[in-house]
């Protein structure tokens, strides 16, 4: 899924695998034929931005039209190859958001060691 429309335009994704809701201006991308659900969603996060700021229909507000989607180019590797690609990008993704959750565990620790001792 992503953003239709809004702040979260080119950078707002999920991957869900199994049932959900979705309102609107939200573009639901399944039924996959030739490639991996994952390794889309992968290698979409990464790169639509870029296709959406060559066609964005703006006025004042980021917009997305389904065709900007449709049109986009994937490259398409052997399958047992995309599931490699997505599984390590996971994983490397995965391991980014725990540091990244560590780094603000220790800046909370580091706040309140200041005010402690002040």
């Amino acid at each position: 899924m992503t953003a239709g429309d809004g702040v979260g335009v080119g950078k707002v994704f999920h991957y869900i695998n199994g049932k959900f809701d979705y309102h609107q201006r939200v573009y639901k991308i399944s039924n996959f034929r030739k490639i991996k659900g994952r390794f889309f969603y992968e290698y979409f996060k990464k790169n639509f931005i870029r296709e959406i700021f060559k066609y964005n229909a703006k006025t004042s507000v980021d917009s997305v039209r389904i065709k900007m989607i449709t049109d986009m180019l994937v490259p398409l590797p052997l399958i047992c190859e995309q599931q490699k690609i997505a599984q390590i990008l996971s994983t490397w993704d995965e391991a980014i958001d725990l540091k990244e959750k560590l780094i603000e565990e220790k800046q909370e620790q580091k706040k309140g060691l200041m005010q402690n001792l002040l």
